[in-house]
């Protein structure tokens, strides 16, 4: 690729420095820098609303810029958006992906990706102006592997009468770890994909998104963007969390939705264990002992405040865990099983 030269010397790992304006190719084509990749499952009027906001960016550089969107085999009539849109002030391209499943989506958008650097986000992220600019000029300036950013909830209704932060943040999509940027060396600080860039040739390093983790269809599972983040922790990427790259989530109304909490909430029963056995760890009888072990104390920790929470009448409580207890149950079912 024509943004990276060789530059450490102080390591035996070969650092790549990203260039802001390389040579064209021979037919006198710039290669992007960056790739924004949308992938999308039947939500084509807010798909139409972050679409327009990603084409109306304010940024010096447009042409190091390209636009991906993945159709993710919608019924509705998000093939009709795409095909209407013209006049973008950078390439846009989109592809049809038959195979159900963010995860097929994702792979398939950073293959397709011409861009150094792939820049996931989601049809349903509220996209500020300056966004692009930002995330540009962070990646010149650090050069990392992977960079993401804040995700706040847009709150159109009130929210639901069982909400915390503390507890069902994640599940909103939101991430907020302060407003300092920080060189993240752990895994107690995974990112987002609706807000999340990293290096295509890392993408590739490490095999890309599981297909058998994520959401597909209406399966509200997830956990594929935390085994890529836990994969770069391992490999000892260079990764950021920059607060000042934040985006905002525009919620569907049955986010606001008991049910649609509580299915999510159990369908990462089966993601949880899956990653775990792609961990490292102790194993018996071939599987994942320290999952089994988590589950139990989950079990030991919420069955007491679950009744506590019972006998006091407090609901909001009770709800969240009678959540906790359910699924830690489930993941010890499934572990005895054939998960």
């Amino acid at each position: 690729m024509h943004y990276f030269v060789a530059a450490s010397l102080a390591s035996a790992k070969i650092s790549r420095r990203v260039e802001l304006n390389p040579p064209p190719d021979e037919n006198g084509v710039l290669s992007p820098l960056l790739s924004i990749v949308i992938c999308t499952y039947n939500n084509s009027e807010s798909l139409a609303i972050t679409i327009q906001q990603i084409l109306s960016q304010k940024i010096s550089n447009p042409e190091r810029v390209e636009l991906v969107v993945i159709n993710n085999n919608s019924s509705d009539n998000t093939n009709q958006v795409l095909e209407n849109i013209q006049n973008t002030n950078f390439p846009f391209r989109h592809y049809f992906e038959s195979r159900q499943g963010i995860s097929h989506a994702r792979n398939t958008g950073f293959e397709n990706s011409l861009g150094a650097y792939i820049l996931y986000t989601d049809d349903d992220a509220e996209i500020p102006q300056y966004w692009l600019e930002r995330y540009i000029n962070r990646i010149l300036v650090s050069n990392p592997d992977c960079i993401f950013g804040k995700i706040t909830v847009i709150w159109d209704m009130p929210s639901p009468w069982w909400y915390e932060d503390e507890k069902y943040q994640s599940f909103f999509a939101a991430i907020d770890y302060g407003d300092e940027e920080f060189q993240i060396s752990d895994k107690r600080y995974p990112f987002l994909s609706k807000n999340a860039c990293i290096r295509k040739n890392c993408l590739i390093e490490i095999g890309g998104f599981d297909p058998t983790l994520g959401r597909k269809g209406a399966l509200l599972a997830g956990g594929e963007e935390t085994l890529v983040f836990y994969r770069l922790v391992e490999a000892e990427k260079t990764i950021y969390y920059c607060p000042e790259l934040t985006i905002r989530h525009r919620l569907k109304p049955r986010e606001y939705k008991e049910e649609n909490i509580t299915n999510q909430y159990m369908a990462c029963a089966k993601p949880i264990l899956r990653i775990a056995t792609l961990q490292p760890g102790k194993r018996f009888l071939n599987k994942p002992l320290g999952v089994l072990e988590n589950q139990i104390k989950e079990i030991i920790y919420s069955l007491p405040m679950l009744l506590t929470a019972y006998i006091t009448g407090n609901k909001k409580e009770f709800f969240y865990q009678s959540l906790r207890f359910r699924r830690a149950f489930l993941i010890t079912l499934l572990w005895f099983g054939n998960f």
